[in-house]
């Protein structure tokens, strides 16, 4: 952790890192500044931002359509898990492809737009991925070696926060996915598209007959067209998420 742009690109220049997470607080604009100059001196360098108030999102996203060249955006929650799901995200979107191919590994796609629901959303996930392959493991062997190769390779979590973004990460890797979870309402072509989730999860179910499929939403009057599609509903907004 460091606490100002002269101290970040002194240890840059010491040694490679993996990803670089910017906080965002009172002051907005020198993060993004901050942004822009690593991302000229070290291009192939992922960069998060951290949001320490839900009120700065509109001012985030505007800027990203801007050109600020970050990779994506959380949310600070009060929990530290945000930043075990902000790694393992990216983690997970890097090791995609090569993972997929040759370990076998499975898919769970996320559609959601919202990042202060994201933001809480994935660390639960993680938490539950992580918790039951462990469990799994447990159950089969006490080789502490194998033990950490199947941690490894517990199922990837990728997130789309729009239409198009979605249907890519099904149109490749259809034959990995392990279920789909949607939000109801989110972009397609640029536009927020209240029926989006729908179209999407028919579109699902056409490409992948028995794919488990989750909506979700903040409205259980939404459950209709869940049971409709003959899929689960979960409300977002239910105290009893977790489980």
């Amino acid at each position: 952790g460091v606490t100002g742009e002269e101290e970040a690109f002194y240890r840059l220049s010491a040694r490679h890192y993996d990803m670089i997470i910017i906080m965002v607080g009172v002051d907005k604009e020198n993060p993004m500044h901050l942004c822009s100059r690593i991302r000229d001196r070290y291009p192939y360098m992922p960069v998060f931002m951290l949001l320490n108030n839900k009120g700065d999102i509109d001012f985030v996203k505007k800027q990203k359509a801007l050109g600020v060249p970050f990779d994506n955006y959380f949310v600070w929650t009060g929990e530290s898990k945000v930043f075990f799901a902000m790694v393992a995200l990216l983690e997970d979107k890097v090791n995609l492809d090569n993972d997929t191919k040759k370990e076998l590994t499975r898919i769970i796609l996320l559609v959601e737009d919202s990042s202060e629901y994201y933001s809480v959303y994935l660390p639960m996930l993680y938490t539950l991925v992580m918790e039951q392959t462990k469990n799994l493991i447990e159950d089969v062997s006490t080789d502490e070696i194998y033990k950490v190769l199947k941690l490894r390779a517990r199922p990837k979590i990728i997130l789309a926060v729009n239409y198009e973004e979605a249907s890519a990460v099904l149109n490749l890797y259809k034959e990995s996915l392990l279920c789909v979870i949607s939000d109801i309402s989110f972009p397609k072509d640029n536009i927020l598209n209240d029926m989006a989730g729908i179209e999407l999860i028919r579109h699902v179910k056409n490409e992948v007959p028995g794919l488990p499929a989750v909506l979700q939403s903040s409205d259980p009057e939404n459950a209709k067209y869940a049971h409709a599609l003959k899929s689960n509903f979960i409300n977002k907004n239910s105290e009893s998420l977790f489980q």
